[in-house]
């Protein structure tokens, strides 16, 4: 999805996309499971480097992945009765998600 250059919202998600990701980021909580979502990805990209879904097209920036999983675990703190003024001073003083989930 990102490969072309779209992003998934609330009336474009096709894949299910952003439920999947609420999905990782679920088991990775309730599983007290400590990872690094920067190293997911380069794991991911080495293994699917030279399968680039359209010819041309650039592959899916690190950051953009980071910052949509960031969003996601925002919209599950919420979802849990977290403050959203709590949620963004963490957000802030960590730097955003960092590749850390």
């Amino acid at each position: 999805f990102w490969a072309i250059d779209e992003k998934p919202t609330g009336s474009k998600d096709p894949f299910a996309l952003r439920r999947a990701a609420l999905g990782v980021i679920r088991l990775i909580i309730e599983n007290r499971l400590s990872l690094s979502l920067r190293n997911v990805i380069d794991v991911a990209v080495v293994a699917h480097g030279t399968q680039r879904p359209i010819e041309g097209m650039p592959f899916v920036p690190e950051r953009d992945l980071l910052s949509f999983f960031a969003d996601r675990l925002k919209v599950h703190l919420k979802a849990d009765g977290v403050r959203h003024d709590l949620i963004d001073a963490v957000f802030a003083v960590a730097g955003g998600l960092g590749g850390k989930l």
